[in-house]
Order: structure tokens, then sequence, then C-alpha cells
């Protein structure tokens, strides 16, 4: 019996030994795993596929990808070493967190390792000569079943000489390159068309990948030798067309409808009419193209006292200039070589040819020539001119170059902004008075309440008014740096007036304006807006339920993403709501960019939203994101949108802005 008691009290020790070691090896802070290393990936528009070294011990790992706002758009676990994130946005750099997670063998040996972190980017489309992506629109008709897709871009590579289908049968990565026939028929270029799979066989047919329900078997038969395809267009619009045998083994259609299609009518040479020099100095901005192809922007100059012309970003790039004067009988040009920086060599003998750099690829074998000085000519004023001459382009095309201006239509756009390469939240307004040719850009940084007002130097500087700025808050000092103040900090920005940091190009279409500065974080940033024709802001009247107009909100509307935002949601700042509209005109909020945003949707589908209005309260609305009570109405001149909501009173209510 002793020896019984003394091995059980020898097995009670033992497990006492045990339970404590076991206690305080949980508090031992076990070795991490090895991190994954050499993360690899491949990318298309919206789908990176992660690819990372195996780590021995690991059961499984966690990935996390988050986007520059640091919003995780895409996390989860894999036993694997890589995986595949779909549904990003193209041309865009993410942010990717990758751990081992220790087997479960081994879990009380090691912890989870330490986060391998690396940028990714997801390829950007292809830029075309002129391209269309909305509202392109694909039809596939599989035994009368329609398919659509407006993935599609629809453009033509002046490179390849060549029209492309980007995203045939709306699956991306699937392209069909094709030139044309005298008969207008498609003659596709197999080098090019990533949709190529095969052919032409004996009977004339090339196989085409389109990527629906699979790509190997999923092929359509396109046949050459048919008359089964057509194309008519131009920039403005058209139509594409091809019939083809698909895989169910029927004769399908293939479309493609763009735009308004009108047919070119021919662009007369410009007649020449001998045009006295002014006599006073004047300088324009005019759009630099070769005949319908546009360049850029170059600066038309003439100087009273001299007589001299200057195109200033000869073939719309700076540092390449022309000076020339003109015969005073024909009003031809008379190159200037010393004064001209793109100069290279002529007028050759007999012909009267200048070599011309162009700055696209650097001088030498690839520049323009400016063939019969005869051909060339300029017409108009100061304000509204043509100034042509006959050239050849880089590539060796013969046609005319011209530069235009005129004066540029009132407008007011709303803007993306950026800064130092990162979009903001919000959305700036900006708008140009033909009258005191100034610029009003208003919500400076996305903020309502700060803004610039300036007008442009001869050479496309900022000049503020500062009187007039509302964002303005002191200087220039000794060093020309003007104080602004930006509304996200109390740290403010300094804009060096002296400095060529500061532009403005564009109309009244679109366009983009920026300018360099020490910003609030303390480095230097370029600060840049960007609008195009679409997009527009308009300032309206709040008007609650009981008639009360508490004060006043901005709507705009982007194009790009088609999201309307109201800035100063119930007229107060600092309190906005983003949202789509769906088919039947109600709001698709986006929680994400709305900064009135606090909660939800809860189980009855409520959204909580706050406005600002002092003594409500929680100052709370319920929005339910489920009903139909939410409306827009309207365009970018007048028009009103709301919704119902439950207020903090509480009571059901509406909220409504008119503009």
């Amino acid at each position: 019996m002793k020896a019984f008691y003394k091995i059980a009290g020898a097995l009670a020790v033992a497990a006492a030994l045990l339970t404590f070691s076991s206690c305080n090896k949980q508090e031992v802070e076990l070795p991490p795993l090895t991190q994954p290393g050499t993360l690899q990936y491949e990318s298309d528009f919206g789908s990176v596929s992660l690819m990372w070294t195996a780590v021995p011990e690991a059961g499984q790992y966690q990935y996390i990808v988050e986007n520059s706002l640091h919003y995780i758009v895409a996390k989860g676990f894999t036993t694997a070493t890589s995986v595949t994130v779909k549904s990003l946005q193209p041309a865009t750099t993410y942010t990717v967190r990758i751990k081992a997670i220790p087997k479960g063998v081994d879990a009380g040996t090691y912890s989870a390792s330490d986060y391998l972190v690396s940028e990714v980017s997801t390829a950007a489309p292809k830029q075309y000569d002129f391209a269309w992506s909305h509202p392109a629109t694909i039809y596939w008709d599989w035994d009368n079943q329609v398919h659509k897709s407006n993935k599609a871009v629809f453009g033509y590579d002046k490179t390849l000489k060549a029209y492309v289908i980007q995203a045939w049968g709306g699956v991306i990565g699937m392209d069909v390159v094709f030139t044309l026939s005298d008969k207008n028929e498609w003659l596709i270029n197999y080098d090019e068309s990533t949709a190529y799979t095969g052919g032409p066989d004996g009977n004339m047919a090339v196989g085409l990948a389109h990527g629906i329900g699979g790509t190997s078997a999923a092929n359509c038969w396109f046949y050459t030798n048919n008359t089964g395809s057509t194309f008519e267009g131009n920039e403005t619009g058209g139509h594409a067309e091809a019939w083809m045998y698909n895989p169910d083994g029927n004769w399908t259609g293939y479309y493609l409808d763009y735009g308004q299609y009108t047919p070119p009518e021919p662009t007369p040479e410009p007649p020449f009419v001998p045009v006295a020099d002014a006599e006073e100095s004047w300088s324009a901005e005019a759009v630099a193209a070769f005949g319908s192809e546009e360049l850029g922007t170059a600066t038309v100059s003439f100087d009273a006292e001299t007589g001299v012309y200057t195109v200033q970003n000869w073939y719309g790039v700076e540092g390449h200039d022309i000076a020339f004067t003109r015969n005073a009988e024909t009003g031809n040009w008379i190159i200037d070589t010393e004064a001209s920086s793109a100069y290279i060599d002529g007028p050759y003998k007999d012909t009267g040819v200048y070599e011309l750099s162009h700055g696209k690829y650097g001088k030498g074998m690839a520049s323009t020539l400016l063939l019969d000085p005869s051909d060339s000519g300029f017409e108009g004023d100061p304000s509204t001119g043509d100034l042509w001459a006959k050239v050849t382009s880089p590539s060796g095309e013969t046609g005319t170059y011209t530069l235009k201006w005129k004066p540029m239509d009132p407008f007011k756009w709303a803007c993306d902004i950026y800064v130092a390469g990162e979009k903001l939240d919000g959305t700036a307004t900006i708008a140009y008075d033909p009258t005191t040719g100034e610029y009003t850009l208003d919500a400076w940084h996305g903020v309502p309440g700060y803004g610039l007002v300036f007008t442009l130097s001869d050479s496309g500087e900022w000049l503020i008014n500062y009187e007039k700025s509302s964002a303005y808050l002191s200087g220039p000092d000794d060093n020309t740096a003007l104080g602004l103040a930006n509304g996200l900090t109390d740290r403010n920005c300094w804009f060096y007036e002296n400095n060529t940091g500061s532009w403005l190009t564009g109309d009244s279409k679109s366009g983009t304006a920026g300018c360099w500065m020490y910003n609030y974080l303390g480095n230097w940033s370029e600060y840049r807006i960007e609008w195009k024709e679409g997009s527009w802001s308009a300032e309206a009247e709040v008007i609650t339920h009981d008639l009360t107009m508490p004060g006043k909100a901005i709507i705009s509307y982007n194009v790009d993403t088609q999201e309307y935002t109201i800035d100063s949601w119930y007229g107060v700042e600092g309190y906005n709501i983003v949202f789509t509209l769906n088919g039947d005109g109600t709001w698709n909020l986006d929680m994400d960019k709305s900064t009135a945003y606090l909660s939800g949707p809860d189980d009855n589908q409520a959204v909580g939203l706050a406005h600002g209005v002092e003594g409500a309260g929680s100052g709370n609305c319920w929005y339910y994101v489920n009903n139909t009570g939410s409306w827009f109405d309207g365009n970018p001149v007048h028009g009103e949108t709301g919704c119902w909501m439950y207020n903090h009173e509480p009571a059901w209510t509406y909220y409504k802005i008119v503009w």
C-alpha cells in the first residue's frame, strides 16, 4: 500500500509540475515561422495572381490586400502558395500582406510569421489613338440567346494602323486586331490578336477564342474568305460586324455599335488670305494637330518690334520652338534658323525643305520636315486664328500641321483631386469667366469654403488674386511664398509664385490644372485637378419636410465614376453623401465615401446618417436602403434629389435639395 501511495504521490507531484510547466509555457513567446519570401505576381486589368515561397512548417497562409486608403479589398486563408484576387481596379497599386501560420502539430512550437509586405499593381488598359469604352455594347447571339457586355473597348491603333476590339466578347484578355480589305472586310492580324487560336484552315476558317465558358473548347470559326464581316465608322462612332460558326455548331452574329456615326466631310484646305502683321505684340494658347490627330498644346506669339512669330512647343513638345517672319507679298513663312530651337538643317537646295526636331523621339532620323514654305500661312488675330504648314510627320506621312486658337467658352465642372499622386476624397469645382479671364477653384483640397481665384501668366502659370481667394492667408514672403489654407488640418500649404510649378491646360470640354507646393504633410508634392465634359457641379437649396431651408449644399456629378456627391448634407459642411443611381432613379449609397455615414445597414436595412444639425439629439437620421424612398430628377442646369428617412425627433420626414 505504501508503494502504491508513493507512486500516486509521485504522479501527483509530476502532474503538478506538468501543470506548472504548462502554465509557464503559455507565457513563453514562441519563435515565429520564417516569413514567406519572394512574392511574385501576374496581373491584368482587374485581378492579380500572387505567388510566394513556401514555408516548410506552415499549414496555411493568410493574405490581406489593401488599397491606397488602407481599405481591405480582399483577405482570406489558403493552404497553397498562390492565390488570385479579382474585382480590382485597373492601373491601381495595392499593398499585399502575407503571413505563414504553423501546422497544427507545430502550434505549440511556433507562432505565425511576420507579414511579408509588398506592393502590386494591376495593368492599365492599352491606350489607343481614339477609343470608345462606353456606350460600346457587344451582342452575342447564342441560338437566339443574347449576351450583352459593355466591357469592350473599340479603338484605332495608329502604330499598327489597325482597328482593335479589346475584350472581345466582353472578356478581358481576348483582343482582336484587324485592318480592312478594299471591300471593308476584316483582315485579322494574327500576331497582334490575343484571341487568335489557329488557322486559316483549308476552308479559310480562323479560330478565335472569346473566353465565355472557357477558352479551350469555346472557340468561334471566322471565315476569312466570306463577306460576312464589315466596318463603317470613324472617330465619332460606327458599326463593326462579323458572322461566324459558334461552338454549338450554329451561325451567329457579332455586332459592335458605338456612338453616332456621321460620314466625315472632306476638310477644305484653308484659303490663303494675306494678313497684315499686328501693331501690338500678342500671345495665344493653341491646339497643335497633324491632320485630325491632336498633338498637344502650343503657344503662338508675335513680337511687334521684331515682326517675329514664335511657335512654342512645335509638335506639342516643350522646348522645340519655331521662329519665323512672313513674306511681305505672299504671307508665307521665312524660318529664322538662329532663333528656332527646333531647327536642324535646311533649307535644302532647290526644295526649300527645312528639317525640324519634334522632341517625340529625339533629333535625327525621326524629325519632321517643313516642306514647301510657300504652302504655309496665318490668318486671324490674337483672339482667334489659324496657323498652318505642309509637313511630313515623324512616321513619314505628309499632311498639314495646324495651330488653332479661339476664345474659351465659360464653364464650370466638377473635378477629381490628386495630391502627391493620391486621389483625395471629395470633389472640387473649377469655373472660368471669359469676361474677367479668371479661373475659380472652389473646394480646394476637397474642402468647401477654401477656394482660389487666379488668372494665367503669358507662360501659363497661376497669378492668384489674393482678395478673391478664400484660401489665401499670407505672403508673398521674402521667398515669394504664399500661405494657403487647405481646410484639412491646421497646417498650411506654401505656394511659390515665382517658380514655374503651376499650370492649366485644356478648355471648356476637359483639362487639368495644378501646382507644386510645400504641403501640409511637410514635403513637396503636386496638387492636380482634372475635369472632363459630362461632369458638373451646382449650388442647391436644402429643403426639409417642414419646408424650412436650413442652408445650401453643392451637388456634383463625376462622369467617370457616375457618382453624385451632396456636399454639405443638411446645409452643414463636412457632412457629405455619395451615391450612384439605380435603374429606377433611387440612390445606391456608397457608405465608404460618405462622410455623413455612421452605421448600418442593420437588420431593417437602415443606415445611420449624421447631419450635424445643432440640437438634434444624437444627430442621426435613419435611411432605409431597401425602400424606394429616394429619387433623382434633373440635369446640370436644374433638378432635385432627396430621400425619405426616420429623423431624430423621431418621425418620418423627407430631405431634398433643389438647384
